[in-house]
């Protein structure tokens, strides 16, 4: 880009101008910036802002994190979705408290080194908290890069990771890292758009190759979408003296670490209702007759789920196994849930409240 210092100054000048009022953006704790980065992820700020408050203002600093129980930390981000990052977070937490005596780490290899922190992540904190020239290309920032630079090789590979990377250090200079890649990725999020975006309004449109070409739309180049797997379930809302059934989900699992209804995918030529007394009967339950009170599609990342659920009374228990709860309704808010499955309880009154 021939014209980088007046790029630049067009682009922070916008971003200062333009600019959305968030407050995450008023800090440069870095401790403050990670944890932003993390809940915002996949998260859209409107919907993340609120919770990202609430999770720092319990989790203020990493040995608070690093103190906490896996399932507190669940507890607080159930809804945000992407659990993993939860557990990953504490992980980095306490990575942070072991090795840098309880500082964010400055530098970007070592902020790469901590549990579930990739470039994106380390650069921004890197380049937002600590001023440092790395850049932070997020979904945003690749979609303005790809079109500046007409970067032709398909988002999510290796190659254009690389290139959109390179891209983003080549403007680097003169001005604050953090303010430019900031300035990229809101320019992503308000002109820079996905469809329809707003080329007239753009300050740095002038730079822009694949406008000059007439190419805007043809960039990014996606990756061709995979349909997901749709996958039949089953669960159960199993009651017995005033409490419900809760399993725990294993590690490794789609939504792995948070409490559930007992259920699972059905068996080849299984039907729902009898995939559903198999799983209780698992542990150990025999239930009553059971009456189905919903039938939902559940979409997540890497499948759909046709779920129904059931609803049924404990006619006798066994021994109850480790990895389940027979939970009250206070006992239930304690809990990290699968939130669908509140949302079922709280529909029907199951269990009924203290």
């Amino acid at each position: 880009m021939p014209a980088r210092p007046a790029f630049v100054r067009a682009l922070v000048a916008w971003y200062r101008r333009s600019a959305r009022d968030l407050e995450f953006r008023r800090t440069r704790d870095p401790w403050r910036v990670l944890v932003a980065e993390v809940v915002l992820q996949q998260t859209r700020v409107e919907q993340g802002s609120a919770r990202l408050r609430r999770f720092l203002e319990r989790y203020p600093t990493p040995r608070d994190l690093a103190a906490s129980s896996e399932e507190e930390v669940l507890r607080e981000w159930e809804g945000l979705g992407y659990y993993r990052r939860a557990t990953s977070l504490r992980a980095a937490a306490a990575h942070i408290v072991e090795r840098h005596g309880g500082q964010v780490p400055s530098g970007p290899t070592d902020l790469r080194a901590l549990p579930g922190v990739g470039p994106y992540t380390a650069g921004a904190v890197a380049s937002i908290a600590f001023g440092k020239p790395v850049p932070a290309v997020d979904g945003n920032a690749a979609r303005v890069l790809s079109r500046l630079f007409m970067v032709g090789e398909e988002l999510g590979t290796a190659a254009s990771g690389r290139q959109l990377r390179e891209h983003a250090l080549s403007l680097h200079g003169g001005a604050d890292p953090g303010t430019i890649n900031q300035a990229l990725m809101e320019l992503g999020a308000l002109v820079c758009t996905a469809r329809a975006p707003r080329c007239g309004e753009c300050p740095v449109s002038r730079w822009c190759q694949a406008r000059a070409a007439g190419e805007v739309a043809s960039y990014p180049v996606r990756p061709r979408r995979r349909a997901l797997p749709e996958v039949e379930v089953a669960f159960a809302v199993v009651e017995w003296e005033g409490r419900v059934l809760a399993v725990r989900r294993k590690q490794g699992a789609l939504l792995s670490g948070l409490w559930s209804l007992p259920g699972g995918d059905l068996e080849p030529a299984e039907t729902f209702e009898a995939a559903a007394r198999r799983y209780v009967r698992r542990w150990g339950v025999q239930p009553s007759e059971m009456e189905e009170v919903s039938h939902q599609r559940k979409v997540f990342s890497s499948r759909v789920w046709d779920a129904r659920v059931f609803r049924c009374t404990a006619r006798g228990r066994g021994d109850t196994p480790g990895g389940v709860l027979w939970l009250s309704a206070r006992d239930l808010e304690r809990v990290p849930f699968v939130p669908f499955h509140r949302e079922i309880l709280a529909s029907l009154g199951a269990p009924p409240g203290n």
